[in-house]
């Protein structure tokens, strides 16, 4: 890992507030501290020649913090309330994602909570996928997919 000269950080200390600032990360606060370190951490993975690239790539970056995503949950709960009402308890929920410990998955908590949900109506993912089985020199099955979502833990 190659570490910036110093003059390469000092150059890019208003890029980096401008990022935090757009992030929406409290100044001067102890998460601002955190990210800042973090920023400048993963900037030393970068030759100094590509660090401008790697601030192109940061700009792309949307961050909301998880009070802000808490309040946008509490307001689709209601929409989804209004709009589904009794048809809501006998909807299913996916997770967003192959990970059960991703982000999508955590924030489905959310919404089982906000709308008192059964634990049934949040389904895992992947859902399980029985493969046909295949020629040995073909890529292609020899039959069909097909996939069994339960709303249950196996």
């Amino acid at each position: 890992m190659m570490i910036l000269h110093q003059e390469k950080f000092e150059q890019n200390m208003p890029k980096i507030e401008v990022l935090l600032n757009k992030w929406g990360i409290p100044q001067n606060g102890p998460t601002w501290h955190y990210k800042k370190a973090d920023i400048l951490r993963w900037l030393e993975n970068f030759e100094p020649s590509e660090v401008d690239d790697a601030f192109l790539l940061m700009e792309k970056i949307q961050h909301h913090g998880e009070n802000a995503i808490r309040e946008t949950i509490a307001d689709l709960s209601d929409e989804l309330m209004n709009i589904l009402g009794e048809d809501l308890k006998r909807s299913l929920f996916l997770p967003l994602g192959l990970s059960p410990s991703s982000s999508g998955a955590i924030f489905l908590y959310e919404f089982r909570h906000d709308l008192a949900l059964s634990e049934h109506q949040f389904s895992t993912w992947p859902c399980k996928i029985h493969t046909a089985s295949r020629h040995p020199r073909s890529t292609k099955p020899s039959s069909t997919h097909s996939t069994a979502c339960s709303s249950h833990d196996d």
